[in-house]
Protein backbone atom coordinates (compact mmCIF):
# COMPACT_ATOMS: atom_id res chain seq x y z
CA UNK A 1 0.00 0.00 0.00
CA UNK A 2 1.62 3.24 -1.17
CA UNK A 3 1.29 6.26 1.11
CA UNK A 4 2.41 9.87 0.64
CA UNK A 5 3.26 12.14 3.57
CA UNK A 6 1.75 15.63 3.80
CA UNK A 7 0.02 18.34 5.92
CA UNK A 8 0.94 21.28 8.24
CA UNK A 9 2.06 21.59 11.88
CA UNK A 10 -0.62 21.69 14.55
CA UNK A 11 0.20 22.43 18.20
CA UNK A 12 -2.25 21.08 20.76
CA UNK A 13 -3.20 22.45 24.16
CA UNK A 14 -3.22 20.31 27.27
CA UNK A 15 -5.92 19.46 29.79
CA UNK A 16 -4.71 17.55 32.85
CA UNK A 17 -6.31 15.48 35.55
CA UNK A 18 -4.54 14.97 38.87
CA UNK A 19 -3.81 11.43 39.96
CA UNK A 20 -2.28 10.35 43.25
CA UNK A 21 -1.16 6.97 41.88
CA UNK A 22 2.52 6.33 41.38
CA UNK A 23 3.57 5.53 37.81
CA UNK A 24 4.13 1.87 38.68
CA UNK A 25 0.51 1.62 39.83
CA UNK A 26 -1.03 3.01 36.61
CA UNK A 27 -3.37 0.59 34.88
CA UNK A 28 -2.88 0.11 31.15
CA UNK A 29 -5.33 0.57 28.26
CA UNK A 30 -5.88 -2.42 25.99
CA UNK A 31 -7.59 -3.51 22.78
CA UNK A 32 -9.45 -6.78 22.28
CA UNK A 33 -11.08 -8.41 19.25
CA UNK A 34 -14.26 -10.49 19.37
CA UNK A 35 -15.97 -11.71 16.18
CA UNK A 36 -13.86 -9.24 14.15
CA UNK A 37 -15.08 -6.33 16.28
CA UNK A 38 -12.53 -4.18 18.11
CA UNK A 39 -13.07 -2.98 21.69
CA UNK A 40 -10.97 -0.40 23.52
CA UNK A 41 -10.64 -0.79 27.30
CA UNK A 42 -9.59 2.30 29.27
CA UNK A 43 -8.52 2.26 32.93
CA UNK A 44 -10.44 4.47 35.34
CA UNK A 45 -7.95 7.34 35.41
CA UNK A 46 -7.82 7.55 31.60
CA UNK A 47 -11.63 7.59 31.45
CA UNK A 48 -11.70 10.45 33.94
CA UNK A 49 -9.23 12.48 31.87
CA UNK A 50 -11.28 11.88 28.73
CA UNK A 51 -14.55 12.89 30.40
CA UNK A 52 -12.96 16.05 31.75
CA UNK A 53 -11.84 17.01 28.26
CA UNK A 54 -15.13 16.08 26.56
CA UNK A 55 -17.82 14.06 28.34
CA UNK A 56 -19.78 13.68 25.09
CA UNK A 57 -16.93 12.04 23.19
CA UNK A 58 -17.28 8.47 21.92
CA UNK A 59 -14.97 6.40 19.75
CA UNK A 60 -16.05 5.33 16.27
CA UNK A 61 -17.22 1.71 16.05
CA UNK A 62 -15.59 -1.02 13.96
CA UNK A 63 -18.66 -1.07 11.70
CA UNK A 64 -18.23 2.66 10.97
CA UNK A 65 -15.16 1.86 8.84
CA UNK A 66 -14.93 0.77 5.22
CA UNK A 67 -14.55 -2.99 4.82
CA UNK A 68 -11.06 -2.71 3.31
CA UNK A 69 -9.95 -0.67 6.32
CA UNK A 70 -11.27 -3.31 8.72
CA UNK A 71 -9.51 -6.06 6.73
CA UNK A 72 -6.21 -4.14 6.74
CA UNK A 73 -6.19 -3.69 10.51
CA UNK A 74 -7.41 -7.22 11.28
CA UNK A 75 -4.75 -8.73 9.03
CA UNK A 76 -1.98 -7.09 11.07
CA UNK A 77 -2.82 -9.24 14.14
CA UNK A 78 -1.54 -6.33 16.22
CA UNK A 79 -3.38 -5.77 19.51
CA UNK A 80 -1.83 -2.32 19.82
CA UNK A 81 -4.26 -1.10 17.20
CA UNK A 82 -7.89 -0.83 16.15
CA UNK A 83 -9.13 1.28 13.21
CA UNK A 84 -10.11 3.93 15.77
CA UNK A 85 -7.43 3.50 18.46
CA UNK A 86 -3.72 2.94 19.16
CA UNK A 87 -2.13 1.81 22.43
CA UNK A 88 1.57 2.70 22.79
CA UNK A 89 3.96 4.83 24.84
CA UNK A 90 3.87 8.15 22.97
CA UNK A 91 5.99 10.16 25.44
CA UNK A 92 8.43 7.31 26.18
CA UNK A 93 8.04 7.31 29.96
CA UNK A 94 7.34 3.58 30.25
CA UNK A 95 3.55 3.94 30.61
CA UNK A 96 1.13 3.00 27.84
CA UNK A 97 -0.91 5.85 26.34
CA UNK A 98 -3.82 5.80 23.88
CA UNK A 99 -4.91 7.67 20.74
CA UNK A 100 -8.65 7.57 19.97
CA UNK A 101 -10.54 8.66 16.86
CA UNK A 102 -14.21 9.46 17.42
CA UNK A 103 -16.80 12.18 17.74
CA UNK A 104 -19.25 14.03 19.92
CA UNK A 105 -22.63 15.43 18.84
CA UNK A 106 -21.02 18.30 16.90
CA UNK A 107 -17.57 17.32 15.62
CA UNK A 108 -15.27 14.53 14.50
CA UNK A 109 -12.36 14.51 16.98
CA UNK A 110 -8.94 12.89 17.33
CA UNK A 111 -7.78 12.62 20.96
CA UNK A 112 -4.69 11.39 22.80
CA UNK A 113 -4.58 10.44 26.49
CA UNK A 114 -1.06 10.15 27.90
CA UNK A 115 0.66 9.98 31.27
CA UNK A 116 2.37 12.84 33.11
CA UNK A 117 3.92 13.01 36.59
CA UNK A 118 0.55 14.36 37.84
CA UNK A 119 -1.66 11.79 36.13
CA UNK A 120 -3.22 11.23 32.74
CA UNK A 121 -3.76 14.14 30.37
CA UNK A 122 -6.31 14.25 27.53
CA UNK A 123 -5.52 16.40 24.50
CA UNK A 124 -7.53 17.18 21.39
CA UNK A 125 -5.34 16.71 18.32
CA UNK A 126 -7.88 17.52 15.62
CA UNK A 127 -11.45 18.80 15.49
CA UNK A 128 -13.35 18.77 12.20
CA UNK A 129 -16.89 18.78 10.85
CA UNK A 130 -18.99 15.82 11.97
CA UNK A 131 -19.85 13.33 9.23
CA UNK A 132 -21.91 10.18 8.83
CA UNK A 133 -19.65 7.18 8.10
CA UNK A 134 -22.38 5.53 6.06
CA UNK A 135 -22.48 8.51 3.70
CA UNK A 136 -18.86 7.94 2.55
CA UNK A 137 -18.82 5.79 -0.58
CA UNK A 138 -15.94 3.37 -1.22
CA UNK A 139 -15.28 0.32 -3.35
CA UNK A 140 -13.81 -2.95 -2.13
CA UNK A 141 -12.86 -5.47 -4.84
CA UNK A 142 -15.23 -3.66 -7.20
CA UNK A 143 -18.15 -3.80 -4.76
CA UNK A 144 -19.80 -0.66 -3.45
CA UNK A 145 -19.10 -0.06 0.22
CA UNK A 146 -19.64 2.71 2.78
CA UNK A 147 -17.57 3.77 5.76
CA UNK A 148 -14.61 5.75 7.08
CA UNK A 149 -11.75 5.37 4.54
CA UNK A 150 -8.78 5.84 6.89
CA UNK A 151 -7.28 4.24 10.00
CA UNK A 152 -4.74 4.93 12.73
CA UNK A 153 -1.25 3.63 11.94
CA UNK A 154 0.98 2.63 14.88
CA UNK A 155 4.60 3.77 15.34
CA UNK A 156 7.27 1.88 13.44
CA UNK A 157 9.20 -0.09 16.07
CA UNK A 158 11.12 -2.35 13.68
CA UNK A 159 12.90 0.15 11.41
CA UNK A 160 16.62 0.89 11.60
CA UNK A 161 15.66 4.09 13.41
CA UNK A 162 12.45 3.23 15.35
CA UNK A 163 10.16 6.13 16.21
CA UNK A 164 8.02 5.03 19.19
CA UNK A 165 6.75 8.59 19.78
CA UNK A 166 5.21 8.94 16.29
CA UNK A 167 1.92 7.69 14.86
CA UNK A 168 -0.08 8.41 11.70
CA UNK A 169 -3.56 8.73 10.28
CA UNK A 170 -3.37 6.64 7.10
CA UNK A 171 -5.51 7.06 3.99
CA UNK A 172 -5.00 4.04 1.66
CA UNK A 173 -5.05 4.38 -2.12
CA UNK A 174 -8.73 4.74 -3.11
CA UNK A 175 -10.08 2.61 -5.96
CA UNK A 176 -13.13 3.02 -8.18
CA UNK A 177 -15.69 0.33 -9.02
CA UNK A 178 -13.41 -0.95 -11.77
CA UNK A 179 -10.50 -1.41 -9.35
CA UNK A 180 -8.57 1.54 -10.79
CA UNK A 181 -6.80 4.15 -8.67
CA UNK A 182 -8.90 7.31 -8.34
CA UNK A 183 -6.97 9.40 -5.85
CA UNK A 184 -3.84 9.66 -3.74
CA UNK A 185 -2.91 7.75 -0.62
CA UNK A 186 -1.55 9.83 2.26
CA UNK A 187 -0.27 9.84 5.83
CA UNK A 188 -0.74 12.52 8.46
CA UNK A 189 2.03 12.12 11.05
CA UNK A 190 1.88 13.13 14.73
CA UNK A 191 4.87 13.25 17.09
CA UNK A 192 5.47 13.98 20.76
CA UNK A 193 8.04 16.78 20.99
CA UNK A 194 8.99 19.09 23.85
CA UNK A 195 5.98 18.11 25.92
CA UNK A 196 3.39 18.58 23.16
CA UNK A 197 1.94 16.54 20.31
CA UNK A 198 2.45 18.13 16.91
CA UNK A 199 1.15 17.35 13.43
CA UNK A 200 4.25 16.99 11.29
CA UNK A 201 5.12 18.85 8.12
CA UNK A 202 6.27 16.55 5.30
CA UNK A 203 9.97 16.72 4.51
Amino acid sequence: MKLVRAFPILLVSLLSIDCSHKKSAFESPSISITNNQFDLHLPKDMSKALKKLNNRFTAWKTTDYASYVRKEVLSSHDLRRAPFALVFDINRDGILDVVIDGHDDKSAILICIYSTPKGFTAVELKNSELFSPKSIENYDDGKQDFGIPYFLWPPNLTADKPQPSTFSVAYPQPLDKFGKECGDASLIDYSFKNGSIVEETAM
